[in-house]
């Protein structure tokens, strides 16, 4: 078992190492993407929100997965061309993650692990009211809610 999300290393899409650690105490939206997805427009507005609130500690961070529907087939250099050229993609993107059955790290931990640990940590909540209490346990903040905006 891996711990909280930001104490997991993750690869760019140029291969560098990138520990989630260097964005503790940022409220991070972290989203599995695909390049052949009906919803891919929406690069557009993850983009528009990653620039809106980069400077107040918010970053989007993309996480591209072939798991549903096989939508995500490229190789790394692909889809960041793709990214870059048909939606200006300037939020940091990472290698292919598995979000589903043999799940990568990451994500495991973001689906399985907090969803218990933070439940544990709200005396009488079930996991699945766990996000509205618990920002601090995803991003190692110290908010309380994950209703807290950038200012």
């Amino acid at each position: 078992m891996q711990g909280p999300a930001l104490d997991h290393e993750v690869r760019t899409l140029a291969g560098a190492t990138r520990s989630l650690a260097d964005y503790r105490g940022q409220v991070l939206l972290i989203v599995n993407t695909a390049s052949q997805c009906g919803l891919t427009p929406q690069y557009h507005a993850l983009e528009a929100l990653h620039q809106s609130f980069k400077g107040r500690g918010f970053s989007v961070l993309g996480f591209p997965c072939n798991d549903f529907g096989a939508q995500e087939p490229g190789s790394p250099e692909e889809i960041q061309q793709f990214c870059s050229t048909r939606f200006s993609v300037n939020f940091p993107l990472f290698e292919k993650v598995k979000a589903k059955g043999d799940k990568s790290p990451l994500y495991r931990t973001l689906t399985e692990e907090l969803p218990r640990a933070c439940a544990a940590r709200s005396s009488g909540t079930s996991p699945s009211s766990w996000s509205a209490r618990t920002a601090a346990c995803r991003t190692g903040s110290n908010r309380r809610s994950s209703r807290s905006r950038p200012r």
